[in-house]
């Protein structure tokens, strides 16, 4: 293969690679989540979406939650939390407000309620925004 051939193969193949890189975890976009939260209120975080808009509003599709439990649901980066929404059940979905800055590796995180006393699974999708 000539030199010129080769160097424009590079080219087009890492363009290919940063494409599906970027795609897969872009905060804009939602991504699809299955996953159990543990007994009273302790937190589930999962998931990784990078910020494309400072103060920006994530949202949160609930398909479905296990029997006929609710759940609560906020973004986080590292300690910096956005405002928590309650009572999420079946076919729900919800803004998700806060102050996370563009650019930050936000994750989701959910919770049970107060006094649930078994895991719950829930199933939907999430973007950070």
């Amino acid at each position: 293969m000539k030199t010129k051939s080769k160097i424009v193969l590079s080219i087009v193949l890492g363009g290919i690679m940063v494409s599906a890189g970027g795609a897969a975890y872009a905060g804009t976009s939602y991504q699809g989540f299955n996953e159990t939260t543990p007994s009273l209120q302790q937190p589930r975080t999962f998931g990784n979406q990078t910020k494309a808009g400072s103060g920006v509003a994530g949202g949160i599709i609930v398909d479905s939650v296990g029997s006929n439990y609710t759940v609560n649901a906020k973004l986080r980066t590292g300690n910096t939390f956005g405002t928590e929404v309650k009572g999420l059940g079946d076919s729900s979905s919800a803004s998700l407000p806060n102050s996370i800055g563009a650019g930050s590796t936000t994750q989701m995180t959910l919770t049970n309620n107060t006094w649930t006393t078994v895991t719950v699974q829930i199933v939907g999708s999430w973007r950070s925004n």
